[in-house]
């Protein structure tokens, strides 16, 4: 498919959606920080880059963007949260070494996040 340079107004709506959703999944523990830049070719369109010692996540929106994902802001917007919802999990399993009680813990505070929001939806 091929691209075009994304728009300020995409990007702010990607920022917009973010902010929104980290706010619902209730990870207001991470410094949210933006990046607009150019991936060049590798065909990533948006990624999130969580710190999991500082708790400081960058989210990345491509500055060349299709209209496809252009049309759906928000869904990558979404996409990007729940890996940053799943961060911590994520990061514990690519470890060398992991106590059993680190993995039952990332994955207690993952359900717990869930079990709030959820509801909202559900009922």
């Amino acid at each position: 498919m091929k691209k075009r340079k994304t728009t300020e107004e995409e990007y702010q709506q990607f920022c917009d959606e973010v902010s929104r959703l980290v706010k619902l999944f209730e990870l207001c523990d991470w410094n949210v920080y933006f990046e607009f830049e150019d991936f060049k070719n590798n065909g990533i369109i948006a990624c999130v880059i969580p710190n999991m010692i500082g708790r400081v996540a960058n989210f990345k929106l491509n500055k060349r963007i299709c209209d496809d994902d252009a049309r759906n802001i928000k869904g990558l917007a979404l996409h990007e949260v729940i890996h940053l919802l799943f961060s911590e999990i994520t990061q514990l399993g690519e470890s060398r070494y992991i106590t059993a009680d680190e993995w039952n813990a990332a994955v207690e505070r993952t359900a717990v996040r869930l079990e709030n929001i959820l509801p909202r939806f559900i009922t």
